[in-house]
């Protein structure tokens, strides 16, 4: 049985998920990779046994349209590996994956943070544009500093930080998507809740859950994970701002039809921050004991300023949550509090946008890389002419 097991769902990506199993076989040869592929045809079939003649893929083609958290739920099914990383298909492992997953079972870590508030590296694919900087996104890999050190994050506190910017970013939360889990924790959370992935953004459902049970979370400040954007991946819609709409304009949320839960305080509209707190909500909910409120009047003042164009549906969801709260609090007063705290944090990203106006803004990038293998060798290159090693503790204490 590997120690590792990289699992990718896909559907109908067939050029960058042949890519990224090629970099993970030419680079972890060890690890097993399981694909999960929902495509219309199993057209990667033939492709993928091209690959595998020394095995160590398993590939797994269901022809039903899923939706994405049933892709996802599936794939980590049939991986063996001791420790478990997902990525999408068009993103892929980094440097030092193999050696990280060693040291976690050496010392015991059952789960282990690739990145926190800001990516460590991140790589866009050809075709890929911005609304600000044109064409300066595609084809480049940008990567910004990291120590290569290790240390332990205390899990309770993350959740709680992650709660209070409800529609944010998971910040240090431990997550399988980008992020490794040992098997024993997945499995110890599918049998007490069922399944490990659910909601309009499985990766933060997950998270959520793993943070609820793990006990012993590190995050490593190396670049093990190599996050794609591709043109309609969500980093790449970001990166165009075409991220916003009804929900049935977006494949990965219409795919769920009728079974897509949406609790009512959250506004029923498609962007990062609703996606997010709809899946973070839904699996707080699921939780017992921990006594975790998410901040919505954070969550309406991020709809407002990013998406003012939305204001029916968040003044909709504003008036269910409002409903709930009235008999003990006031609510506009909260509203007014979420909207002073995002309005720093939009003032912040303006200044340093205006002192790096350029793609990356503080990231030293990497121009001309076609493919996210040629990504993975440029960022080799770099940390060793950097001179950034593993520095992992040896103990978990």
């Amino acid at each position: 049985m590997a120690r590792l097991s990289v699992v990718i769902p896909t559907r109908n990506r067939p050029h960058y998920l042949l890519d990224a199993v090629k970099t993970v076989r030419r680079h972890v040869p060890d690890a097993e990779i399981v694909v999960c592929d929902n495509s219309d045809t199993p057209y990667l079939r033939d492709k993928i046994q091209g690959l595998s003649h020394n095995g160590g893929i398993n590939y797994l083609y269901q022809s039903e349209t899923l939706g994405m958290a049933e892709n996802f739920e599936f794939a980590i099914t049939a991986a063996t590996g001791d420790y478990i990383i997902c990525i999408g298909d068009d993103d892929c492992v980094g440097p030092g994956i193999q050696e990280i997953v060693d040291w976690a079972q050496e010392n015991a870590v059952e789960s282990i943070i690739s990145y926190a508030d800001r990516f460590v590296t991140l790589y866009y694919w050809p075709g890929v544009r911005s609304k600000y900087y044109g064409d300066g996104y595609q084809a480049r890999l940008f990567i910004g500093s990291c120590s290569g050190k290790s240390k332990k994050v205390d899990i309770r506190r993350s959740l709680r930080n992650s709660a209070s910017r409800f529609g944010g970013n998971l910040g240090d939360l431990p997550r399988v998507y980008h992020g490794l889990v040992a098997a024993s924790l997945l499995k110890r959370i599918k049998n007490k809740f069922g399944r490990v992935f659910d909601g309009a953004s499985p990766d933060i459902y997950s998270a959520v859950l793993i943070a609820s049970e793990a006990t012993n979370c590190h995050f490593v400040d190396y670049p093990f994970v190599i996050p794609g954007g591709s043109p309609s991946s969500a980093a790449g819609q970001g990166a165009a701002r075409t991220d916003r709409g009804t929900l049935d304009e977006f494949e990965h949320t219409s795919r769920y039809g009728d079974r897509l839960a949406w609790d009512p305080r959250v506004p029923k509209f498609y962007s990062p921050y609703t996606v997010w707190a709809s899946s973070m909500l839904q699996a707080l909910e699921k939780i017992r004991g921990l006594q975790i409120e998410p901040s919505f009047p954070r969550l309406f003042a991020r709809c407002y300023l990013h998406c003012f164009d939305q204001r029916s549906r968040i003044n909709h969801a504003y008036k269910s949550w409002a409903t709930t709260v009235r008999a003990h609090r006031f609510p506009f007063l909260d509203l007014a509090s979420g909207f002073l705290h995002e309005s720093r944090d939009a003032t912040a990203w303006l200044i340093e946008k205006m002192a790096h106006p350029r793609p990356g803004r503080s990231m030293e990038s990497i121009p001309n890389l076609n493919t996210i293998g040629e990504a993975y060798e440029s960022l080799n290159r770099w940390l060793s002419k950097s001179h950034v090693r593993l520095e992992l503790s040896e103990s978990t204490s």
